[in-house]
């Protein structure tokens, strides 16, 4: 168990929130949770850390939790453990890094995205259009992996945040003048432990919002049109690749914004049609900021993708390698399994799974069936390969096994996309698509 203390005598009232006789508990000391403990440090805050999510012990709970008014969750643990049930027990404010700042920098100028699936790259893009102006250069922050308390030092009025439900969860005052949801799809059961759960907390922010704010939101999404559209609070900005009612759609290769002709899709390097939403969402935003167009153009024609992000590694008319290891769900499997249907039907190919499963995969199992074969790897490999039995299903220890028996056909396609959390095996997706990169070069002499 750790338990450390850290006492200060010097008090502050930061952006006009009166911390005075407040006493803050870290829970978790994550990356999120360091940058508030250095921020902490620096305005001579008082704080606690406790770090063990494990343990049952109610009567050191409570002793924990009587020194202490706040406490702030790293994003990474649940919501239902023992200390908490104590805290809610007893009363303790229990916020997210967001809430926490909010309510000490009170942000004027707030985008928030949102979502299930693909709100990295949404937000990327969203931060690069506005970096046009001053105030938006260099302030995204959030789920992408730079906490939100690295800004603290600027007190940061303007922001882009990419938000997770994990986030959201623990949020009461937020309030971003734009928020931007793709998608919702049930999604983190294991967390919300209901998809209504879910739904809530990925939404509920919308209330503090009123008729100066924004709802960006993809209006093929049943359920977010079903719901955003009855909401009379704020403005609401729908965009959708196939529904022309929309503001923002996609016709004859052009992406349009309220019927004008803005970029020709086929003059960008990314042209995968789960980029386009991508690209029309962050159009919506940039449009909210009065952005010239030709700034909005740049920014997409030359935006290369994520790294590990439908990533190609290899691209020849004998072999084609894709590097997905970003997608750690079967939907975010599902954008990068429709794009090679449509793109390279020629090709034989090959879907590389695995790591330890979370969620439904029969979805992403149904929309496979023009795969070759399927090989499955990791701590989820046997029922992986039970959900892809359709499929002719290779199965595997780890990863580098794997490598070492792909096919000998040509024109080949390597589409990996674990669709699963790498944690059995990896510290992060990052590392396995690293690991991936390496073990591909290693195996073609590329």
């Amino acid at each position: 168990m750790d338990y450390i203390s850290v006492y200060n005598d010097n008090w502050h009232n930061i952006g006009g929130e009166n911390i005075l006789n407040k006493r803050y508990l870290l829970y978790g000391l994550g990356i999120t949770n360091k940058a508030i403990k250095n921020y902490f440090d620096k305005e001579e805050i008082e704080y606690l850390i406790y770090c063990d999510d494990t343990t049952n012990d109610t009567q050191l709970a409570k002793i924990i939790l009587n020194k202490i008014d706040i406490i702030v969750k790293s994003p990474g643990i649940k919501f239902d453990t023992a200390f908490l049930r104590v805290a809610e027990a007893l009363n303790k404010k229990i916020v997210s890094d967001i809430e926490l700042y909010c309510q000490f920098f009170k942000p004027t100028d707030m985008v928030l995205v949102t979502g299930s699936v693909g709100k990295t790259t949404i937000a990327t893009l969203i931060s690069r259009m506005l970096s046009i102006k001053e105030e938006f250069k260099d302030k995204l922050v959030g789920n992408i992996g730079l906490p939100t308390f690295t800004l603290a030092s600027k007190k940061s009025s303007c922001l882009v945040v990419e938000a997770s439900s994990f986030m959201l969860h623990y949020t009461y005052k937020t309030k971003p003048h734009v928020m931007v949801i793709p998608n919702i799809i049930k999604h983190h059961i294991d967390y919300h432990k209901t998809y209504n759960s879910y739904i809530k907390d990925k939404l509920k922010i919308i209330r503090n919002m009123n008729h100066y704010d924004y709802v960006v939101y993809n209006k093929e999404d049943v359920i977010l049109d079903e719901i955003i559209s009855k909401m009379s609070n704020v403005n609401k900005i729908s965009y959708s690749l196939n529904e022309k009612n929309a503001n923002c759609y996609f016709d004859n290769n052009y992406i349009m914004y309220n019927n004008e002709k803005l970029i020709d899709i086929k003059e960008v390097k990314k042209s995968e049609l789960h980029n386009i939403e991508d690209y029309m969402a962050s159009i919506c935003v940039a449009k909210i900021y009065d952005i010239k167009k030709n700034h909005i153009n740049e920014v997409i024609e030359h935006f290369d993708g994520l790294k590990y992000r439908f990533e190609m590694v290899y691209h020849t008319n004998d072999l084609i390698i894709i590097n997905d290891s970003k997608s750690t769900t079967p939907y975010a499997s599902l954008a990068g399994a429709k794009s090679i249907k449509n793109n390279f039907n020629s090709y034989y190919k090959v879907l590389i799974v695995g790591g330890i499963m979370k969620e439904n995969y029969y979805c992403l199992a149904k929309q496979c069936d023009f795969i070759d074969e399927v090989y499955t790897y990791g701590t989820s490999r046997n029922e992986l390969a039970e959900v892809f039995s359709n499929n002719l299903v290779k199965v595997f220890d780890t990863l580098e096994e794997v490598i070492e028996k792909l096919p000998l056909k040509k024109p080949l396609l390597i589409l990996f996309s674990p669709s699963c959390v790498s944690y059995d095996q990896y510290s992060s997706y990052i590392e396995r698509g690293s690991e991936f990169n390496e073990l591909i070069k290693r195996h073609y002499n590329l």
